[in-house]
């Protein structure tokens, strides 16, 4: 039996989702962010969340580095900053992170689900998300892009979800990932955009061995964007050798065709403290992180005119033997 109701965070309004398994709180008025989620069995903490970092409503289209850039947000409809490509809306400025993080979502609640939802400041569309806890330590979130003007309208989407993480936590991808390919590498550590790098352990560009999956370390000073190609299998996740703490993420693979893998060993922020230490397992439409170089590759997602596009994403917690995706 799930619990869901109104709480208080700092002072936002805030909604908690609990059951015997998991505990999830999300703030509507920054975004739908889902700020925390814990795995009661063990009480740990999954999500990772900036040291000292205050829950303060963002001022429109500034960089999302100076919020709290922890949790789980959602990155619509661009991730980096950039202008539309095309059509009427051609050379309209998308902002960082995309349109939703920073503005106020309206929200609903059911007996079994939370339901969200937000209109596009930049682009005539409306986004909704309804979220709900499943058995078995599942939180399962529906997704909705509806398109409100007269021609299709292209975008981008991940789930910008950063984790918690240690030297014994090991990412997971479907074993047909054998190559990422570089959206942006710190000093340009393991290329440039575009670049295709070996999964799971490559070589940097001064020949040294690099594990991509495991080993990570705060003091690396490393940050690495990168994206599978594009996935038969929707699914990658987490798990802990130690413990035996695990996270899948599962998603339709014909909608949601890549990950994105932000890697972030204390090399960002780049200039502000206190740096980061955190894993990004991120389900994309699109295989960069901007709108602008997806459209020019091919890789984004399009919703035809008055019309609506859906997808999923659902995520289990757990412990045991490693997962097979």
């Amino acid at each position: 039996m799930t619990e869901i109701k109104s709480i208080k965070v700092d002072t936002l309004e805030g909604i908690l989702l609990e059951d015997d398994t998991l505990r999830l709180v999300l703030l509507p008025q920054l975004g739908g962010k889902v700020i925390s989620l814990i795995y009661k069995p063990t009480g740990k903490e999954l999500l990772f969340r900036v040291p000292h970092a205050d829950y303060r409503i963002p001022r429109w289209d500034e960089p999302f580095v100076r919020y709290d850039t922890g949790g789980w947000d959602e990155c619509f409809p661009t991730i980096a900053p950039c202008l539309y490509p095309e059509g009427s809306w051609k050379d309209t400025p998308l902002p960082d992170h995309g349109a939703l993080w920073s503005i106020p979502w309206h929200c609903q609640l059911s007996p079994y689900e939370v339901h969200l939802a937000a209109k596009c400041m930049t682009l005539p569309f409306i986004f909704r998300k309804r979220v709900c806890l499943e058995p078995k330590g599942k939180v399962r979130v529906s997704y909705e892009v509806e398109n409100m003007c007269r021609e299709p309208l292209v975008f981008l989407w991940a789930a910008h979800l950063l984790l918690r993480i240690t030297d014994d936590w090991e990412i997971l991808l479907p074993q047909e990932v054998d190559y990422l390919r570089v959206n942006w590498s710190k000093g340009e550590r393991l290329g440039k955009l575009g670049e295709k790098v070996d999964w799971p352990i490559t070589r940097d560009t001064e020949g040294r061995e690099a594990p991509l999956h495991t080993g990570f370390s705060p003091t690396a000073g490393c940050a690495d964007k990168l994206f599978t190609p594009r996935l038969s299998v929707g699914a990658g996740g987490m798990w802990n050798r130690r413990t035996g703490e695990y996270l899948v993420l599962r998603f339709p693979a014909d909608l949601v065709p890549f990950i994105g893998l932000w890697l972030c060993q204390g090399g960002y922020p780049e200039e502000q403290e206190p740096k980061h230490f955190t894993a990004g397992i991120e389900p994309s439409t699109g295989a960069s992180d901007s709108l602008e170089v997806a459209y020019k590759w091919g890789e984004y997602a399009q919703v035809a005119a008055r019309s609506r596009c859906q997808w999923w994403l659902e995520l289990k917690v757990a412990q045991g033997e490693k997962p097979m995706l």
